[in-house]
């Protein structure tokens, strides 16, 4: 190691100030690194990626589904019933969502066909 300090010394002083950048980038001394066995990093969730609740189907009594809300479009119609969001052929309380309306959702199941209606509509009240 004196000896490479002492060449890379002389060739300093040999090829003057003018030159001393080039003679640095032309020797370099270089090391190498040890090596690691890094374990892998857990990551945990992508923050980008919206994190999705499933729940299974409800099992409340037909008396006790509520029709809260309609999100009503010609591709997919969306309904909000005791607080979880259906889609046609979703389950809710042993039964199959067959139809969503604009004001309505009906389901069908081994107690046969029940519709549910939006209790409150403000369109209609006028």
């Amino acid at each position: 190691m004196k000896a490479l300090i002492a060449i890379l010394l002389t060739v300093l002083s040999v090829s003057g100030a003018g030159n001393a950048c080039a003679a640095e980038e032309s020797l370099s001394l270089r090391n190498a690194l040890p090596e690691t066995k890094a374990e892998p990093l857990a990551w945990g969730r992508d923050p980008f990626v919206p994190e999705v609740r499933v729940s299974g189907p409800s099992t409340a009594p037909l008396h006790e589904l509520k029709l809260k809300a309609v999100f009503y479009n010609e591709t997919r119609p969306s309904a909000i019933i005791n607080e979880q969001i259906v889609y046609k052929g979703s389950l809710m309380g042993g039964q199959k969502i067959v139809d969503i309306g604009r004001t309505h959702v009906i389901l069908q199941g081994e107690n046969g066909v029940v519709r549910l209606e939006l209790a409150e509509i403000p369109e209609l009240k006028k």
